[in-house]
């Protein structure tokens, strides 16, 4: 069972980055012509990442009431096996990539993985009706335990880094708000309108000034009264940046650009 990849906390908090790892860990333990991974509640599932399902099954949605099969899975805490013939209607109908996939006889499992507030579901489908009779109750069990455990660390990851994000962030509110503008001369009201102009604005803003005049305050100020007040204020030492990395640093860049990035 090929599953080192499903400890994933490290490698990024966004679940759709998890769930492409995840899924990569499923297909070398199960071998199915299509497995997807859905996330929702009981009224709806999205598609999360697949492997044998058409490009445009990425993000569709399935309502639980017109998916009998989801929602067989849904209900249960177990793994959830559909006999060959089932007549129940295929959630995957014409969205297999392989040539036989309007076969009407196919196999089909999945189960899921309850979060605190969302699910998570695995589903595998093959076209041989015996396709999954090798893998066994205890195997199946043991993926499922695996899987969950996974699931679960990330999302606590995730939560807790919002809520460590949250809790910056309000301090940097509170840090800006206790640094007021002292002054009630023309010149600080002016610079106070000014201040409110461009931060209601998307342009670049150059603050110039002596030092200690309070370049930082203004800068702190602007981002206050943005529409992005409720993200970072990250602060750069400009002066230590080399040449080389000051566009990339202050601009960004694309992963695999260069060496490192």
């Amino acid at each position: 069972m090929s599953l080192s990849r499903l400890s994933l906390a490290q490698e990024g908090r966004e679940v759709k980055q998890y769930a492409k790892s995840l899924l990569s860990a499923l297909s070398q333990s199960v071998t199915a012509d299509a497995i997807a991974i859905l996330y929702g509640d009981q009224h709806a599932l999205t598609i999360l990442a697949c492997n044998g399902l058409s490009a445009d099954a990425v993000g569709r949605q399935f309502l639980l009431t017109e998916q009998p099969r989801l929602k067989s899975i849904f209900e249960s805490d177990e793994l959830v096996s559909f006999p060959a013939n089932s007549d129940l209607p295929d959630p995957y109908d014409g969205l297999l990539l392989a040539e036989e996939s309007r076969l009407p006889v196919h196999a089909c499992m999945g189960f899921k993985v309850a979060l605190q507030s969302s699910t998570l579901l695995m589903t595998f489908d093959c076209l041989k009706p015996d396709s999954f009779e090798h893998l066994s109750e205890v195997y199946m069990k043991t993926l499922q335990a695996i899987v969950s455990s996974s699931a679960l660390r990330m999302f606590e990851a995730e939560r807790l880094y919002e809520q460590a994000r949250a809790s910056t962030l309000t301090q940097s509110q509170k840090s800006v708000k206790k640094q007021i503008l002292v002054g009630e001369s023309a010149v600080m009201h002016s610079l106070k309108s000014e201040i409110e102009l461009v931060a209601g604005s998307e342009f670049n803003v150059l603050i110039q000034g002596d030092t200690g005049t309070g370049k930082e305050l203004v800068a702190k100020h602007v981002h206050f009264n943005s529409q992005r007040n409720d993200k970072p204020f990250v602060q750069i030492n400009c002066a230590a940046l080399p040449d080389s990395i000051a566009e990339s640093e202050l601009f960004g860049h694309k992963k695999g650009a260069f060496t490192g990035s």
